[in-house]
């Protein structure tokens, strides 16, 4: 974590594994915890770094550990779930795999808001907003947009990283409607 907070990105895949090599003889039950812990830290520095086919590839792994492991059934487990749901969906996106981009980040927002993990709902839910402005339904973008705007508003996080997909989105609709006015509001917030 202290690799992480001071940006030594490419030192943690190291320690990860030394982590990992550690807790070789360790039950499999307090592994299972701890591998997802250490999943979560690895995908932030992939993303951090903007290796988005690692994103892919750990966000799966973990994905299947949650799935199959008796840590599956906790309430912190719907919550990585959700957490890694939309890491991927965002690699996808950013990998040009639309299709499961939108299938795991409908995923993510569903499963993000029965788990109440509300940052990773509003940034799923603004990415699939962008997603329906590039499939041409900008009705439905700008639903998505505003719900994930309005989650942030009320919760004091319009400014938050995980909402300017929504901005931006927004921004996409005014412009399509020709609102010049709302579509620079809504960018002005995407950028602050």
């Amino acid at each position: 974590l202290l690799l992480f907070s001071v940006g030594d990105y490419d030192a943690i895949p190291a320690r990860v594994a030394r982590i990992r090599e550690l807790l070789r003889d360790r039950p499999a039950a307090g592994r299972d915890r701890v591998d997802v812990l250490l999943m979560a830290l690895q995908v932030a520095a992939d993303r951090a770094i903007g290796d988005m086919p690692a994103v892919v590839a750990v966000e799966t792994e973990q994905l299947a550990l949650l799935a199959r492991s008796p840590f599956h059934d906790g309430a912190a487990a719907a919550q990585y779930r959700a957490i890694a749901l939309n890491s991927k969906g965002l690699a996808l996106l950013w990998t040009g795999q639309v299709d499961g981009a939108a299938r795991d980040l409908r995923a993510s927002s569903d499963a993000a808001g029965a788990a109440g993990v509300e940052l990773a709902q509003i940034n799923a839910t603004g990415h699939l907003a962008l997603l329906e402005m590039m499939y041409g339904s900008v009705r439905k973008a700008a639903q998505l947009a505003g719900g994930a705007r309005d989650l942030a508003e009320r919760r004091a996080w319009r400014y938050t990283v995980q909402a300017v997909a929504a901005h931006f989105a927004q921004a996409l609709v005014h412009l399509e409607r020709n609102d010049l006015t709302a579509a620079e509001e809504a960018l002005q917030q995407g950028l602050r």
